[in-house]
């Protein structure tokens, strides 16, 4: 009796956490509780004050549509911080709606990181945490996340490989139960393959459409394999020759055009990274196949074309936006695989490495680690 008075003592002064701060969405988990929040990563500001006027649906509702004295800002890029007082803002507002701003409470939050993260983005990612009212944070590899969303590593001591498209990056990474074995990044993902439509329409159709209606356009007719797919859509904007209204039919052939060389280059990716890996892992991948996770995943024959591209199997995970999210949220349950997975030490120089958009194949030694590594040991001296 005293064990359960005792818990429900402490659920009510201690909030712990699980934040899956994306690019695109912010997905927080409650322990005990359930998913709190999950809405887009976007806020909304006062133009003269910076006072935030909204967040989230209401402020993504906004864009494009803006009044006159309120701007629309997205705090992350490439899954990690792009303005940090946004993202404090934001993400403060987010804990608010989880109920974590109560009267003597403390807030303990597990955050996601990138695995091509640098320290310098770690630590601004834990002051954030921080500044938004958390007491206490940990980081945990998204990666490492997205496995135990899976519930991959649980399986066996086989390598698995997943493939985490998401908004502003794509995580090639390979999991076992030990732990990641691979964590690759490349900046290619959902994003660049609504920036791709958007251009299209631009320069062959001559025709300026917002952000939101090319993201609509992408769910419906957006395809990895050209001339598969039958549909189209009228789409409204303005000419980029007359400035005037105009309406113009877009067919799923020219979607799937538009948006080839973001899908080529994750391919690609997935491909190199299968060939850097130790021959025993490379044996389980072929053995196990790959998983698609994140909201890339979603566009329609990505898996077909993999398989086709690799000879490999591939599957799209059953629940691919909150893979990541439920993985910490079993890390906030089992303290036991919190203490046993956590990120918070700094990473060594040697041990993740980005890819960059040309990544393609070799027959020979792999990339070194250090050569891979110069961006970002340069993007941190300049101070992140």
């Amino acid at each position: 009796m005293g064990g359960v008075i005792w818990r429900r003592v402490r659920r009510w002064f201690l909030h712990e956490l699980a934040v899956d701060l994306g690019t695109a969405n912010t997905l927080i988990y409650g322990r005990g509780r359930g998913l709190l929040v999950c809405e887009p990563s976007i806020v909304a500001l006062n133009k003269y004050t910076g006072a935030l006027v909204a967040v989230g649906r209401e402020a993504l509702a906004m864009l494009g549509r803006e009044p006159r004295d309120v701007v629309v800002r997205y705090p992350m890029r490439d899954g990690t911080v792009a303005d940090e007082r946004l993202a404090a803002l934001m993400l403060g507002a987010f804990l608010e709606r989880a109920g974590a701003h109560g009267f003597g409470q403390r807030v303990h939050i597990l955050v996601g990181v990138p695995s091509s993260a640098t320290d310098v983005e770690r630590m601004a990612l834990r002051e954030i945490a921080h500044r938004a009212g958390a007491d206490r944070v940990h980081l945990v590899e998204e990666g490492l996340a997205v496995a135990l969303g899976l519930e991959l590593p649980q399986r066996n001591g086989c390598a698995h490989m997943i493939v985490d498209i998401g908004g502003g990056t794509t995580g090639v990474n390979i999991v076992s139960a030990y732990g990641l074995i691979v964590a690759r990044a490349l900046g290619v993902a959902g994003n660049e393959m609504t920036d791709a439509i958007l251009e299209y329409l631009r320069q062959e159709r001559g025709l300026l459409v917002g952000r939101q209606v090319a993201e609509e356009v992408k769910l419906e007719l957006a395809s990895a394999l050209p001339f598969v797919v039958a549909g189209r859509k009228r789409v409204r904007g303005k000419s980029t020759l007359t400035g005037e209204l105009e309406e113009v039919e877009v067919t799923a052939e020219e979607v799937a055009r538009a948006i080839e060389r973001p899908i080529r280059i994750i391919v690609n990716a997935v491909r190199a990274v299968i060939e850097m890996a130790p021959p025993d892992v490379a044996a389980d991948i072929h053995q196990f196949g790959i998983v698609l996770t994140g909201g890339g995943s979603l566009v329609r024959h990505l898996d077909e074309r993999l398989r086709e591209e690799l000879s490999l199997p591939v599957v799209r995970a059953e629940r691919p936006l909150e893979v990541v999210i439920l993985g910490m949220a079993r890390l906030l349950e089992r303290p036991e695989l919190r203490e046993r997975f956590r990120a918070d030490s700094p990473s060594p120089a040697w041990a993740e490495a980005t890819l960059s958009e040309d990544a393609h194949p070799h027959s020979g030694m792999s990339i070194s680690a250090w050569t891979q590594e110069r961006p970002r040991r340069r993007h941190a001296m300049r101070g992140g």
